[in-house]
């Protein structure tokens, strides 16, 4: 599970992910941030889309009849569905809804290939009727346009570069119809160097935005994670839980398991820190194989664990918590040489309602489980407590009937 939910889904359609992919292979969170920088500028999306309307307007305005009047409305609907897709879609993402998600990732894709054919298209048009003063203003806007997309989505210059020729071709055989030599010889020889000097600046600018983005993962990655064991760390785990509670709802619980180690002082002082050490890494290990793919492990500090459950109830975090009992129980060898045994126990809270402030709520539950954690421990070694809602943390001490765990 990712420590950053904010991510927007990948498309599934072949082509529309061939034309987002970028152009070499990437681990997965980097694909991840590069997809998330086309929906990032809105306001770019709105600026083209502005622009493409004013020409089609333009072309209405000078050349009134039915079939124009049916042609910009049809360019102004498009251009509302592409507004309107990509406003969704960022929703998507924060909702955390990744089937949607997809959806809204291919249409985002598909609705922009449109707005770039109808403005070259327009442009073509354009020139086609004479009308020099409008195909002056509609082959500036589909020349900024087309240039100024590489700069908007660098972490897809494929999109980028059918984009473009969508624009420039039917600008570039507007040209070559005009009747005028030179208009000509600029849609035969300009139009197309200046679209193979887009294609290549979008590929300088997809090397240079893929390396800041790999940095920026590494950086995020090593802020986020413990260097020891490699998982999660505090501020990842509170970061994950404050957008699962976000989410939350009676068909969405989210759990959160809290554990320490019982014998990992006595490890430390008898075989030293490299030993215990090692213990940690090993203990993350078994966490890190019995979480599921949409948990969470991670590494508190010390010897404290807690994990992070998104859709699982009561009965499915006590399952996982005794699996972690029964785990964390087997005997490590470390160094390849010394076998030591350790225990733990866990506790257990439980939130399976939206909640309007996710971090103090986060906090509460963090607590919550803590608290059930410390009971368990009252109650013997290898023990399960879940923290009930609304009894204090008091009460759990006195509560009957704990999870216990067989050695």
């Amino acid at each position: 599970m990712q420590c950053d939910p904010n991510q927007h889904a990948a498309p599934r359609w072949r082509l529309t992910a061939w034309l987002a992919a970028p152009a070499t292979t990437v681990e997965a969170e980097v694909a991840a941030e590069l997809r998330a920088g086309m929906f990032r500028r809105l306001e770019a999306v709105l600026a083209s889309s502005v622009a493409i309307a004013l020409v089609a307007a333009l072309i209405m305005l000078r050349h009134p009849g039915s079939l124009v009047w049916a042609w910009s409305a049809a360019t102004l609907a498009i251009l509302l569905v592409r507004v309107a897709v990509v406003i969704a879609a960022m929703r998507a993402a924060r909702r955390h809804l990744p089937r949607w998600g997809s959806v809204l990732t291919d249409m985002f894709i598909v609705t922009g290939i449109f707005p770039n054919a109808v403005l070259g298209l327009d442009a073509f048009l354009c020139f086609a009727l004479r009308d020099q003063d409008l195909a002056l203003v509609a082959g500036l806007v589909a020349i900024a346009v087309a240039t100024s997309q590489s700069g908007h989505r660098p972490g897809s210059p494929r999109l980028n570069t059918v984009y473009a020729c969508l624009t420039m071709i039917p600008l570039a055989a507007g040209l070559v119809v005009s009747g005028n030599l030179l208009l000509c010889a600029c849609g035969l020889i300009l139009a197309p160097i200046h679209l193979m000097t887009i294609a290549n600046i979008s590929r300088h600018l997809h090397e240079d935005f893929v390396a800041t983005i790999m940095a920026r993962v590494e950086n995020r990655r090593r802020a986020l994670h413990c260097a020891l064991t490699g998982l999660p760390n505090g501020a990842c785990f509170r970061e994950t839980l404050s957008a699962a509670l976000g989410a939350a709802g009676p068909q969405r619980p989210v759990a959160v398991l809290c554990l320490d180690l019982d014998g990992f002082k006595g490890v430390n002082d008898a075989l030293g820190h490299p030993a215990g050490d090692d213990l940690l890494q090993q203990v993350a290990g078994r966490l890190r194989g019995l979480a599921g793919p949409s948990d969470l492990a991670a590494r508190l500090g010390g010897d404290e664990f807690a994990l992070i459950l998104q859709g699982s109830d009561l009965t499915a975090a006590r399952a996982l918590a005794a699996r972690i009992v029964a785990a964390i129980g087997q005997p490590f060898v470390l160094h390849g040489r010394d076998s030591v045994a350790i225990g733990t126990s866990v506790g257990i809270a439980v939130a399976a309602t939206a909640v309007s402030d996710a971090a103090a709520a986060a906090s509460a539950l963090v607590a919550q489980a803590d608290a059930a954690l410390y009971a368990a421990k009252r109650s013997g070694k290898g023990t399960v407590r879940h923290h009930r809602d609304g009894a204090p943390p008091e009460a759990d001490a006195a509560a009957p009937a704990p999870l216990r765990v067989p050695a």
